[in-house]
């Protein structure tokens, strides 16, 4: 077995007004070198997630190093091929938001969470993975930067992209709230500022008015821009049962 040290550096591009703004990088011995491009997301935040820059040993087999790379890079590949281009909207979205820390980071700023340090308080993230997913979010438009009202930072602002998102994480929220609890747990619950009352049960409403179930949709495909009586079914086990 051979034992390899990874010198890690944090800090990617934090926030404006931190002291700490140390470029990032991974430096691997030759024997095994991986570039942090081609590095999976759950791989590289296992590393960063225990906090400020620190030697982290791992073993592997002295023949499986270039396996490893290798695949590190196909899957991130794939990733990036199979869901940022997809005709699915789903991909797409998880393409976009589809890890536990940006639901984290969104599901706070729906309730006000603007600033970089108030964020990295609340979820306890290593600053600079918040760094990367803020500067993601940035990227594709769900945050605007603004000037922060104290003059010496500034703050993360939903887009109209962004806000659009509330209806996803509030059916998160009911699905957990139904599925994810005992009667004795504490849990938290989103209310109508106005009344006081959780909102109603978030659901798919037909043009009739009837409430569709996974067994009533079909898929079809067209151009974005379509009409929908453009679209072509899309074979699937529940066309077949149609």
């Amino acid at each position: 077995m051979l034992t390899v040290s990874v010198p890690l550096v944090r800090g990617e591009e934090e926030e404006p007004d931190l002291a700490d703004r140390r470029e990032a990088g991974d430096r691997v011995p030759q024997t095994l070198f991986l570039r942090r491009a081609a590095m999976a997301h759950s791989f590289t935040d296992m590393l960063v997630a225990g906090g400020p820059a620190r030697p982290v040993s791992f073993e592997v087999r002295p023949h499986s190093c270039s396996t490893i790379a290798s695949n590190l890079r196909l899957g991130a590949a794939m990733k990036r091929r199979d869901l940022g281009t997809s005709p699915c909207p789903i991909d797409r979205s998880l393409s976009e938001v589809g890890d536990t820390w940006t639901l984290q980071i969104l599901r706070d700023a729906m309730h006000g969470v603007t600033r970089f340090t108030d964020f990295n308080k609340r979820i306890g993230l290593a600053s600079n993975i918040l760094s990367a997913r803020l500067q993601k979010l940035v990227a594709v438009g769900i945050f605007e930067i603004q000037d922060s009202a104290l003059g010496n930072s500034h703050e993360y602002v939903l887009t109209e992209k962004g806000r659009d998102f509330h209806a996803v994480l509030s059916a998160l929220r009911q699905w957990g709230q139904r599925h994810l609890f005992e009667d004795d747990e504490q849990m938290t619950r989103a209310i109508d500022a106005r009344t006081g009352q959780p909102p109603r049960h978030i659901s798919l409403i037909a043009e009739d008015g009837r409430e569709l179930t996974p067994e009533d949709m079909l898929l079809v495909r067209s151009r974005a821009a379509d009409p929908i009586e453009a679209a072509v079914p899309v074979d699937t086990p529940r066309r077949h049962k149609a």
